[in-house]
């Protein structure tokens, strides 16, 4: 049996412009960004990203051009700072503190008494969920990508904020 996800489906986006897609759950939101980074091919048709089917680009070159900040973040029982420099590993100290205040981890990290050296533990439990998001954030803005792809990571206010003015805005 085959299941039709999408049927004449097209999404362009030019420089300059983001290109936000929002529809209720379980219509292919994800699978959008799953067939971008080939995580899986399409039956039919192809997926173009500055123009080229993704089938012809390496994955890992692929991958390493394109940052998701997931609903999910996965975070790892480590310091805050090898969480953020997941993305990017040789970041330096400047880097890793302008990903912070972009996206607005700041205030957290100066109130830790470890700051970026405290433990998130296991899987982040250690953070709420929004700053596990941020630290999502921080780790894809670190490694700055050419293609930046949020899968449902903030509410539509904040994802609009983050994205237009590179910034999180508190109220």
């Amino acid at each position: 049996m085959c299941l039709s996800i999408f049927s004449l489906c097209s999404l362009y986006q030019l420089s300059d412009y983001l290109v936000g897609v929002h529809y209720t759950g379980g219509s292919g939101k994800t699978t959008i960004v799953r067939l971008i980074l080939r995580l899986y091919d399409p039956d039919e048709g192809s997926v173009l990203v500055d123009g080229v089917n993704v089938k012809t680009i390496l994955q890992q070159s692929l991958r390493s051009n394109i940052g998701v900040v997931a609903q999910d973040t996965v975070l790892f029982h480590a310091s805050l700072r090898d969480n953020i420099i997941y993305g990017k590993e040789s970041a330096t100290d400047d880097e890793v503190w302008e990903s912070v205040r972009i996206s607005a981890l700041e205030p957290l990290v100066k109130s830790l008494p470890e700051g970026l050296d405290t433990l998130v533990g296991e899987r982040g439990m250690k953070l709420s969920g929004g700053e596990r998001q941020r630290v999502g954030l921080a780790r894809c803005i670190i490694k700055t990508p050419r293609v930046r792809l949020h899968v449902r990571a903030f509410g539509c206010t904040l994802f609009y904020e983050v994205l237009t003015h590179g910034c999180i805005i508190s109220s």
